[in-house]
């Protein structure tokens, strides 16, 4: 049913923004100083969810899930690759979030009561996970709303017992350039393109999706990472758990950790059930229950010191893919057949290319925005071109 309204949307993505693993990625900008890391946070994100957003309208304008329109300019056989390919970030993802999880409610029960189990806190947010996907997300929303609230308010706490607290300034040695930090702000809106339009796709108008997207995860995603900032500037700290674990934040503690994971990791699992399904129908509920099964398997031996590296690969894939896309839609506003598919492809794989060749020293604008620029460049002018030469054949026979 396409009846979700503005509000609806706002509290999905603002709950899918409150995570732990978006704080840790704040944390990477502390050696940029807060001046210039607030600078690259509220720029990058800007950037990031209107990216975000325009590929959500074409989700509701269409009536498809975000694998589906990736079909617009790739085809059939396009929108196969490319979801094998979701599916694996989707899993990547959520056993990122199970670490992540499972790691700060061990350092909350051992500052507790002296307990500590990451393999059983793992089984436990996976199975808690599974359940919100499979019944919570479309069919009790209002629960979905009282969690991002209470969230917001445990957030809050965290902001106000962060600038009051005493620290001893450790300034880090590490080094980071603006286009770095920069990339780092942009690429978290854009590591959900391949899921957005497995929502919207359910909106009464692209105007109310639109606007409850943008804003719910740029003030949400935009607040983790400055809380991140704080925590890397004033602690010296990437892991927000542990500054609470020492500010005695306790129950509270644990509720953030719990919470923010359910409301971000469902949207993962759900998506990468729908990504399934474009390319074959099967049992829901038995799909659900295979992702996560996979994803606690991948949580018990995936090493975090890879998490900048995964979000960076994320970026590489499905930056120049979504250029395409984008520049196909809004751009293009036509796809003439197979030969566009060809030169789909060619223009994803120049713009993956152009991704490795500069990730090291990137540009002052960071990599994902200059690729996406160059890929969409790059499609727009083989297609024209593409377009003449077909024209001209066609009259000459």
């Amino acid at each position: 049913m396409r009846d979700k309204k503005g509000m609806y949307f706002f509290f999905l993505w603002f709950g899918a923004a409150v995570s732990v693993a978006e704080i840790m990625a704040g944390a990477f900008l502390g050696p940029l100083g807060m001046k210039k890391g607030l600078a690259v946070i509220i720029i990058g994100h800007l950037i990031g969810c209107l990216i975000l957003g325009l590929a959500g309208i074409i989700g509701q304008e269409k009536d498809m899930t975000a694998m589906e329109t990736l079909s617009l300019s790739f085809g059939v056989y396009g929108k196969y690759i490319f979801s094998v390919l979701n599916f694996i970030q989707l899993v990547g993802w959520t056993s990122i979030m199970l670490i992540t999880a499972s790691n700060g409610i061990n350092q909350i029960f051992k500052s507790l009561f002296g307990y500590e189990n990451f393999y059983l806190w793992v089984l436990i947010i996976a199975a808690i996970v599974y359940l919100w996907a499979e019944y919570s997300s479309f069919r009790y929303p209002k629960l979905n709303y009282i969690s991002v609230v209470l969230l917001i308010i445990l957030s809050l706490t965290m902001f106000y017992i962060l600038i009051n607290s005493k620290s001893n300034n450790v300034l880090s040695n590490e080094h980071i350039s603006f286009g770095s930090g920069l990339e780092l702000s942009i690429v978290m809106p854009i590591s959900w393109l391949p899921l957005i339009s497995d929502y919207t796709k359910h909106s009464e108008n692209k105007i109310s999706s639109f606007l409850g997207s943008f804003f719910g995860y740029f003030i949400a995603s935009s607040f983790m990472y400055i809380l991140g900032l704080l925590c890397a500037i004033k602690f010296n700290e990437i892991d927000i758990v542990n500054i609470l674990v020492k500010g005695n934040f306790g129950i509270g503690a644990l509720l953030i950790v719990v919470l923010s994971t359910v409301t971000t990791t469902f949207l993962d699992v759900y998506s990468a059930a729908t990504t399934i399904f474009n390319i074959k129908r099967l049992n829901k509920k038995y799909v659900t229950l295979l992702i996560v099964g996979i994803s606690i398997i991948f949580a018990l031996f995936f090493k975090m010191e890879q998490y900048e590296n995964f979000l960076y690969l994320i970026g590489a894939v499905f930056s120049p893919l979504f250029a395409v896309v984008l520049s196909d839609y809004f751009l293009l506003k036509n796809v003439n057949g197979k030969v566009d598919y060809f030169i789909s492809f060619i223009s994803f794989i120049i713009g993956f290319g152009f991704y490795i060749l500069i990730k090291e020293n990137g540009t002052f604008f960071g990599v994902t925005i200059p690729v996406m620029l160059l890929t969409a460049l790059v499609s727009l002018m083989l297609k024209k071109l593409g377009g003449v030469i077909y024209g001209n054949v066609k009259q000459s026979m």
